[in-house]
């Protein structure tokens, strides 16, 4: 019984060492204070996490920095995703590379949100948000026949999202009109 307790208390001990070590709990606390709009707290948290080598305190520190219009400092902590994340975690990066595409179109970047938005259309066609965003991005720009093709690719494969799909087909009846004249 007492090597079964002692080998239970090993592993908790190991977890929590490994749990510390990684910045989780320090990336909870940024999570908690952003929430709350404290965003100061939270960027300290976030940063130390991120000392700690939590890769998703970067994506969210980034998009803190990007929702505070600080766009240089969001941009660097979106490339540090791109270099140190996990290239399986395609979640992560692909939300980090659409992220840079909004900042970019922020900034006026627009050819490199362009190459962002239809690199993650073409990769993930079922993914609408991205088929769609640049849809509305091709439609503004007045390249009706890309705007047109994105669009269709995005009402496929909507599902459950109304709102999106009637954004959708108004933006393709506003097409139909405009090439129609």
């Amino acid at each position: 019984m007492k090597h079964k307790f002692l080998v239970l208390m090993i592993l908790i001990f190991s977890f929590s060492i490994i749990y510390a070590a990684n910045g989780d709990e320090e990336f909870l606390k940024a999570n908690e204070y952003y929430k709350k709009n404290d965003y100061s707290n939270a960027e300290k948290m976030f940063l130390e996490s991120i000392k700690k080598g939590n890769i998703r305190a970067n994506y969210n520190l980034a998009t803190l920095y990007l929702n505070k219009k600080e766009y240089k400092k969001a941009e660097k902590y979106y490339l540090d995703v791109l270099e140190k994340g996990d290239r399986k975690d395609t979640e992560l990066i692909s939300a980090t590379i659409f992220n840079l595409g909004q900042l970019d179109l922020e900034i006026g970047e627009y050819d490199k949100a362009e190459y962002m938005l239809k690199f993650l259309a073409d990769k993930f066609p079922k993914d609408t948000i991205y088929s769609s965003k640049l849809g509305a991005f091709y439609f503004v720009q007045g390249k009706y026949s890309e705007a047109e093709k994105y669009l269709k690719q995005a009402l496929n494969y909507i599902k459950d999202d109304k709102n999106l799909e009637n954004k959708v087909k108004k933006l393709l009846e506003e097409i139909d009109k405009k090439v129609k004249k």
